[in-house]
């Protein structure tokens, strides 16, 4: 069966919206928009995250369409992400420690959303004491050595090239509302904190090297390191996120420290991985002819 032949046998604009995703190249893309340009469903699955990822990128990279009403489409897609850019909502569960030797108080998950979505989950974050009793909130970093010394990676760190107080303001938003759990009564205890930093849920980069590492950049305010693209058995890829060992059933297993909440949000991180490691690769590719091709000229001098 033939790849057109295949597109026809599809009825459905998620099914759609899976291909577009993951077949960005310029020929899919323009069959797939002959595909569903006539179909009354668009307007309301435009808005399903896949689609819009897709769409996200089609644009950034001025890929063309095959006729006229492109400027429509365009303009619906843009509507629909303004739609859905939001403002950030924590959510943030706290275990109290009960050991009085440690300075560390309490353990938290926090959870990183839209007021109606949840999207990023971030597990072993610290609560500690300092000797003023004031608090300190720690967010999970990945503990190596170099050189004979242990030196760490933040494995989540917040910025933003157009508001440079933004970073800032992220941890204290969470801070605040992991102590305010804290100071709840109980020894498992709870908050949320609505705010008004914005927050697209659908704005999903990244960047990865040519050595498969790198971090994925996320909402507009937050930044995921130590990113890995594994090759799986099938000699394909899978996007590996920071993860720690934990002993369950008397088994030890992986654990994501950092997780996203939906299979939707994972496969656009994975797509904004596999995007960027291409480019890369290809860049490295281009870089290394160039050299050789330079060498080759110097030496027939």
């Amino acid at each position: 069966m033939t790849y057109e032949e295949y597109l026809e046998h599809l009825n459905n604009l998620d099914t759609f919206a899976k291909i577009f995703l993951f077949d960005s190249t310029k020929k899919s893309l323009n069959l797939i928009y002959q595909s569903i340009k006539n179909n009354k469903e668009f307007e309301s699955a435009v808005s399903s995250l896949e689609l819009l990822n897709a769409c996200s990128y089609m644009l950034n990279d001025q890929v063309g369409f095959i006729d006229e009403s492109q400027n429509n489409i365009s303009k619906t897609i843009k509507k629909e992400r303004k739609k859905m850019k939001d403002e950030l909502k924590v959510k943030v569960n706290v275990v109290k420690l009960e050991n009085e030797n440690s300075k560390i108080k309490a353990l938290a998950t926090v959870i990183i959303g839209s007021k109606d979505l949840d999207c990023i989950k971030i597990s072993n974050v610290r609560l500690y004491e300092r000797d003023n009793n004031s608090y300190f909130v720690a967010l999970p970093e990945k503990e190596y050595e170099k050189d004979g010394e242990k030196k760490y990676i933040e494995l989540v760190t917040f910025s933003n090239k157009f508001n440079k107080e933004l970073p800032e303001i992220m941890k204290n938003t969470i801070s605040s509302a992991v102590i305010s759990a804290y100071k709840e009564e109980g020894k498992v205890t709870k908050f949320e904190k609505e705010t008004k930093i914005p927050f697209d849920p659908t704005n999903v980069n990244a960047y990865i090297s040519e050595n498969k590492k790198g971090s994925i950049f996320f909402g507009g305010v937050m930044q995921i390191n130590n990113v890995f693209l594994n090759e799986g058995k099938e000699n394909n890829m899978y996007l590996s996120l920071p993860s720690r060992e934990i002993e369950k059933d008397g088994e030890k297993k992986y654990e994501d420290i950092i997780a996203p909440l939906s299979k939707e949000l994972r496969e656009a991180m994975t797509l904004a991985c596999l995007e960027s490691y291409k480019k890369n690769i290809i860049k490295s590719a281009e870089a290394t002819e160039e050299n050789t091709q330079s060498q080759e000229n110097q030496e027939e001098r």
